[in-house]
């Protein structure tokens, strides 16, 4: 990711970009986390990378981009085009983040990048080193995501209810799991009140 965000190399830009294209929907999360921390220029490649890969699980990212005021109109129109790819004709991001928080609550299909492992890998994106793992109990994962997807939505609208609720169902989870409230973290149902 790093040559793609530096942009210096072109030959190393497009190998990383290959790379990333290769690995397919396991890349596509962590892409999605660095893409609102990226410089336009790098934006509108990373939207390009998402649209050719093709994973819907990017739509909720993509929308948030193509809506935002700050957005600009390159990036907004890259963001449009891989939404096209996608199939997606949603125009407002907070439904779609509603929706990805519930599947990741009920553990839907395809959003353990390693369906066979008992660890999975959460992905967040720091300006200063990148793409940073952190590696959880894969029912953890799932309900971390679901919670990081349920905050989005409420950001966008705060009487989003159904966020709420599976915000508070997921934490509730991990606090069932984790009686210390450890992995939780921050995303605990305590930060809510707080």
């Amino acid at each position: 990711l790093l040559s793609i965000v530096d942009g210096d190399d072109p030959l190393r830009e497009l190998m990383a970009e290959r790379t990333f294209l290769h690995i397919g929907r396991l890349s596509v999360v962590p892409l999605c986390d660095a893409l609102p921390s990226l410089p336009p220029s790098r934006q509108v490649v990373v939207c390009r990378m998402l649209g050719t890969i093709g994973n819907r699980i990017a739509a909720p990212w993509l929308t948030s981009l193509a809506s935002s005021p700050k957005t600009s109109s390159d990036v907004r129109e890259a963001a449009q085009a891989a939404l096209r790819q996608l199939g997606v004709t949603a125009t407002d991001p907070a439904p779609m983040w509603t929706s990805l928080a519930r599947d990741y609550l009920v553990g839907s299909d395809g959003l353990l990048p390693y369906p066979s492992e008992d660890r999975q890998v959460m992905w967040t994106y720091d300006a200063d080193h990148g793409l940073m793992p952190t590696v959880l109990p894969s029912e953890a994962y799932l309900d971390r995501q679901a919670q990081r997807c349920a905050l989005e939505a409420m950001k966008l609208d705060a009487q989003n209810s159904l966020a709420l609720s599976v915000h508070l169902a997921a934490g509730l989870r991990l606090a069932g799991d984790d009686p210390t409230g450890a992995e939780a973290g921050t995303l605990s149902p305590m930060a809510l009140v707080m």
